[in-house]
């Protein structure tokens, strides 16, 4: 759709170049154009296998299977590490999937999944429960997870007091872990975290200036999984949503990739992650055209309030689609 004059004429001339070389061959006539019909056949074939996601299956030990249609290209590795019960640190940019991820995860599994996200000032309680003024213990999920088995997700730990990793730390160093009241308990062999946050746990980025750096002790107990933007699965999800969506689609990442590029001065003023595009895809398909605009569609999801001037600086360098409702 993208093609130029002088691209369709580069591609004619490249065609007509190899004709001879392939009769030389084939030892029959080549038409050029029956050339270039069956590469753009072939290149369009190519380009839908690339841009598929491919479904996930998990075979359990009872002999049962769980299919994961949509499936992020990371997920594998993930299930790898939970099977296995190794604790997981997640660092990518926003709405990549992570939390949803991990639940998948949890599910394919068969394991019990309970989360927290962390900020600041979230007290260390929050993961060990605490005692009340009757002397009794009020129990948290993290000790149900941590006693009983299960994956225990904590979102935003980049965002995490040290008080409250250092709880976190000792709880996964050792098989065991003291609580309120109840004392010291055993760590189930089903227990497993999975950590996430959009850095990579060494302090603030572009984005996220007030991020801290987890200490070496929480990042030594977990592997590592960088969660970037998959975009077979963003373009499955998106035709979902509404296969007419595709010149979105790809004004979305058009615009991803502007800022981003540092020379802009638009980096980290702007996050354009796959919600933008699937949610774009949905009210494209939802929503008429009078009700609801192109433009208007781009300023909720992709512009989110950046001021006119950084808006029109966008929108010369990345120009919207025409809008398939109108078409």
């Amino acid at each position: 759709e993208r093609s130029t004059t002088s691209q369709d004429a580069a591609i004619s001339a490249l065609a007509d170049a190899l004709v001879p070389l392939l009769e030389g061959r084939v030892g029959t006539k080549v038409d050029s154009k029956t050339l270039i019909d069956g590469a753009v056949a072939a290149a369009i074939e190519a380009v839908q296998e690339l841009t598929t996601a491919t479904p996930v299956e998990i075979h359990h030990y009872d002999g049962t299977t769980t299919t994961i249609d949509h499936a992020h290209n990371m997920l594998p590795r993930l299930l790898y590490y939970v099977s296995t019960r190794q604790h997981v640190y997640m660092h990518g940019p926003a709405g990549s999937g992570k939390s949803y991820a991990a639940w998948q995860a949890a599910e394919a599994c068969k394991l019990a999944f309970s989360c927290l996200s962390l900020t600041p000032q979230s007290p260390a309680s929050l993961l060990t429960g605490y005692g009340n003024a009757q002397g009794s213990y009020i129990t948290s999920e993290f000790y149900q997870r941590y006693t009983e088995g299960g994956v225990f997700f904590i979102d935003e730990l980049d965002n995490a007091s040290a008080a409250t990793l250092t709880v976190l730390n000792t709880a996964l160093a050792n098989g065991h872990a003291s609580f309120p009241i109840v004392g010291t308990v055993k760590r189930s062999p089903d227990f497993v975290l999975i950590g996430a946050g959009n850095t990579a746990g060494r302090g603030g980025d572009w984005h996220h200036p007030e991020r801290r750096a987890i200490d070496a002790a929480t990042i030594d107990r977990m592997a590592f999984l960088f969660w970037g933007y998959d975009e077979k699965l963003e373009t499955a999800l998106v035709d979902q949503q509404n296969p007419a969506a595709k010149p979105w689609l790809a004004w979305v990442r058009d615009v991803r990739a502007y800022v981003e590029d540092q020379t802009h001065g638009i980096r980290g003023i702007v996050v354009v992650s796959p919600r933008a595009a699937i949610f774009g895809a949905r009210d494209l398909a939802t929503v008429a055209a009078d009700t609801l605009s192109l433009s208007a569609i781009a300023e909720s999801y992709v512009f989110r309030g950046l001021p006119a001037d950084q808006t029109a600086k966008i929108l010369s360098a990345c120009p919207l689609p025409t809008d398939p409702r109108r078409e």
